[in-house]
């Protein structure tokens, strides 16, 4: 066990890993939105959601095999990196073409974005879909330190890079894009050599590895897209119907309500796996416990966030950006919603993946997407943060009638501390 940190150690640097990684995004929006004005900032923001739409779209739920299978037995890590290799290319490969192809074929869809930069972002995506690959090695090897160092270094990277780039140099956005590729390529590669570090490289296909992987994957696949395009779907139809500028602003919105979901999707990355591993008869118990937690400690961040944004957007945004004001104060209950609606998508990941965990996110993609056809056009930015979240707000009170109806627990046992916990949360002694 020398070595192997444990659970709390495990969950505190990840925690730690991603404030820090939040904390440079916020600095890169900073800068970007200072220097690049609305516009430039939408259309970054606007070539972010491609890549990430991209890496959801082209994975096939690779990623949660390798972690799945390499945790049960490390020795089939050497033919999981080298598939991963492999398929990381050719996936890749696949999901630039059809990202080119949309953005020439449908050129309204990303408005203001020039088919140009799409190039240049989607050549980066066979290297991101390697390294993606192979941090989920990792993360099945234990080597959390290693995953969270790699992240780290490539957003501090990045961020050095850019920052100079507009700053000492009065960069323009075109320029962001160049450099934002060549990182995210050259961070693409460095999970894969660090893996062959740790595990001898083996140079076949294996298919029957793979066979298993896309098994097991495919729900988590679909769970996975859904999620990206209920949460990202707003930042299209903002740029589709207000444009690029709007999007821009909008985009401030969303970045909060991510720095806001750190805590919850930290817990339930790392509650995954303690399920998996959790006698059946406690799973519940367990899950109901780390809920209670979360949902005070969120429902003070967003209490927090609802004074603090008109402050935090005056000061480091300037008035350009002062419609994301209302629009992140509406989007807070969504947020609340979101998060403990990750928790338990954690929880039923952890007992097999059953289908509500695909039901919930597509349930709350029509609703949103219906909802922003409407509440846009009417109500601009509010009306899609109003949308987001009565759309997160309906894929947590579906994930929650599911977890009470198996677990036979209250709302209260799943929501609200006991006087003992609260007891133990000040330092006391009940």
């Amino acid at each position: 066990m020398s070595g192997v940190l444990s659970f709390k150690s495990r969950v505190a640097l990840t925690l730690l890993s991603r404030g820090l990684m939040i904390g440079l995004g916020l600095l890169s929006s900073i800068v970007t939105a200072r220097w690049l004005g609305p516009e430039g900032r939408g259309l970054l923001a606007n070539l972010s959601v491609i890549t990430g739409l991209a890496l959801q779209f082209g994975t096939l739920g690779l990623h949660a095999g390798n972690s799945y299978f390499v945790a049960r037995d490390p020795a089939r890590a050497p033919a999981a990196l080298g598939n991963s290799v492999r398929l990381g290319l050719a996936l890749g490969g696949a999901a630039a073409l059809m990202a080119i192809g949309a953005g020439a074929l449908r050129p309204d869809l990303l408005a203001g974005v020039p088919l140009s930069l799409v190039v240049v972002t989607a050549a980066t995506l066979p290297f991101q879909f390697m390294g993606f690959f192979a941090q989920h090695i990792l993360l099945a090897l234990n080597d959390v330190k290693a995953f969270n160092l790699v992240e780290l270094l490539s957003k501090s990277l990045t961020f050095g890079l850019l920052a100079g780039y507009l700053i000492a140099f009065s960069g323009g956005p075109e320029g962001a894009v160049v450099l934002m590729a060549v990182t995210g390529t050259a961070f693409g590669i460095v999970p894969v050599l660090w893996c062959a570090r740790r595990v001898s490289w083996r140079a076949g296909f294996d298919r029957p590895l793979f066979a298993a992987m896309i098994r097991y994957g495919v729900r988590s696949y679909l769970a996975c897209l859904l999620m990206f395009l209920v949460i990202r779907s707003d930042m299209l139809m903002v740029n589709y119907f207000a444009g690029v500028a709007a999007a821009g602003v909008y985009s401030i919105a969303v970045q909060i309500g991510d720095m806001l979901l750190l805590l919850p999707v930290t817990i339930g990355m790392i509650l995954f796996p303690r399920i998996a591993a959790e006698a059946p008869a406690e799973r519940e118990a367990v899950t109901a416990r780390v809920t209670r937690h979360a949902a005070l400690l969120l429902t003070i961040l967003c209490a927090a966030a609802f004074v603090l944004v008109e402050p935090v957007v005056t000061i480091l945004y300037g008035a350009p950006f002062h419609e994301a004001i209302p629009a992140t104060r509406w989007l807070l209950p969504g947020i609340w919603a979101l998060g403990m609606n990750g928790i338990l998508m954690n929880h039923f990941a952890g007992q097999g993946l059953p289908w509500i965990v695909v039901w919930t996110p597509l349930a709350g993609l029509v609703v949103n997407c219906i909802l922003n056809l409407r509440l846009i056009p009417a109500l601009g930015l509010v009306g899609a943060s109003c949308s987001s979240s009565v759309a997160y707000g309906l894929m947590l009170l579906i994930a929650l009638a599911f977890f009470l109806r198996r677990s036979g627990a209250g709302l209260r046992r799943t929501f609200i501390l006991g006087p003992e916990e609260i007891a133990g949360l000040l330092g006391l002694r009940p």
